[in-house]
């Protein structure tokens, strides 16, 4: 009996091993292997995974050429900013404080009967995408006037950083100017970035600064890595990562992904494990933690504002949020499903001023199409206007035109 078995199992076994031969071979010929040494089916990383030492060192050598014609510099306070009188195509100017303007100079001390607002956030607050004018702070500027309500809009937003960044550029900037109201653009993704310290494990295509971070000290919270790792030193602080003195406090810096092992040797196992751990369902719960009240990211994100809010009053200013939903946040309101971060924004509009133009966003989307607000990534010119006139209208409501 066992002699008529054993050559039908051995064909078997040697079929499924031939299969599983040919798809090890499939998955390594339709992968791709980036400068860093990550290999990606589509856009998904597979693991092991590696330090991006390689990109931040090619971006660093670019940036430390004084002819490179960045605009984007390194910061030992922020992590990075704009370069100060610089431009690029696309209606990208900044001013001798690296404002984001026409560009046009402004004096420390607002003109007199004239309402200045100071605008901190990420890109979707500098406008990304879009030419200056198509910014909301531009055109929140322009509406207030038409109105008949003097005033004059100080762009702070700095593409790519964190809540945590908005608070600090505030403290050594911002407040200087003595802003009578100040708007924090509150785009949700920045939650996780205020809970980073390296960006470019986070991001890639050229994001490859360190930035400072609070972690959570008693009932308040506590500044790191300031000033910032110098360019210089950013591709050894990467390769080296696991030994820097601040990695226990890098929130998406897990050993255990980049370490090797004999099963992720295979591509094709390595594939599996990943389709296994990744799922719609891990992602959204994910996120759902990632946003929690009781979740360090949420906490600090909680103290973060109410430490801007304190200090912008405590200066003599209002201070005041607007929601500024990215694409699949969109959808989901569209579709009428409750956001990841909803208790968060929702404790957040308890304790602060915040705005929300969804529902006139949702409303643009159904008229036209969702693809019609936003450009690769940054709302278009049609949705900054309706950014725009949610807050005009709020702004006029508190200051009456007479």
């Amino acid at each position: 009996m066992v002699r008529k078995i054993l050559p039908g199992l051995l064909i078997s076994l040697m079929t499924i091993f031939g299969c599983l031969v040919v798809a090890e071979i499939g998955v390594r010929v339709l992968g791709e292997t980036d400068e860093n040494g990550n290999f990606f089916i589509g856009d998904r990383k597979l693991k092991p995974y590696r330090l991006p030492v390689q990109e931040v060192s090619a971006n660093v050598e670019i940036l430390l050429d004084p002819d490179s014609g960045a605009t984007t510099v390194y910061d030992p306070y922020l992590g990075w900013t704009k370069k100060a009188n610089s431009s690029k195509e696309g209606g990208y100017s900044y001013n001798s404080a690296g404002i984001r303007s026409a560009p046009a100079e402004y004096p420390l001390s607002p003109r007199q009967g004239v309402l200045r607002i100071a605008i901190f956030g990420d890109s979707f607050t500098h406008g990304d995408e879009v030419s200056f004018e198509g910014t909301w702070g531009y055109l929140l500027e322009r509406k207030l006037n038409e109105a008949g309500l003097a005033a004059e809009v100080l762009n702070f937003g700095l593409p790519g950083g964190g809540m945590d960044q908005a608070y600090l550029r505030w403290l050594g900037q911002g407040k200087d100017y003595s802003p009578d109201l100040v708007i924090l653009g509150f785009q949700a993704e920045n939650v996780s970035r205020n809970v980073n310290l390296m960006r470019p494990l986070r991001s890639q295509g050229g994001m490859i600064f360190s930035k400072p971070r609070f972690v959570l000290d008693g009932e308040g919270l506590r500044l790191i890595n300031s000033p910032t790792v110098p360019l210089e030193e950013l591709p050894q602080t990467v390769e080296d990562l696991a030994e820097w003195d601040l990695v226990e406090y890098e929130y998406f810096f897990d050993p255990e992904d980049y370490a090797g092992s004999l099963l992720l040797k295979s591509r094709l196992a390595a594939l599996v494990l990943s389709l296994m751990e990744f799922t719609p369902a891990s992602v959204e719960r994910e996120q759902l933690e990632m946003y929690s009240l009781e979740a360090e990211p949420a906490q600090v994100t909680i103290r973060l504002i109410q430490a801007f809010a304190r200090d912008v009053e405590g200066s003599g200013g209002s201070f005041l949020m607007v929601h500024l939903p990215v694409q699949g946040s969109l959808a989901r309101l569209m579709e009428n499903r409750p956001l990841p971060y909803q208790d968060l924004v929702a404790k957040l509009d308890r304790e602060h001023s915040l705005i929300f133009p969804d529902q006139d966003l949702v409303a643009a989307a159904r008229a036209g199409s969702i693809e019609s607000l936003f450009q690769q990534v940054h709302y278009s010119a049609p949705a900054n206007e309706i950014i725009s006139q949610a807050l005009a209208d709020y702004i006029l409501a508190v200051n009456p035109v007479e």
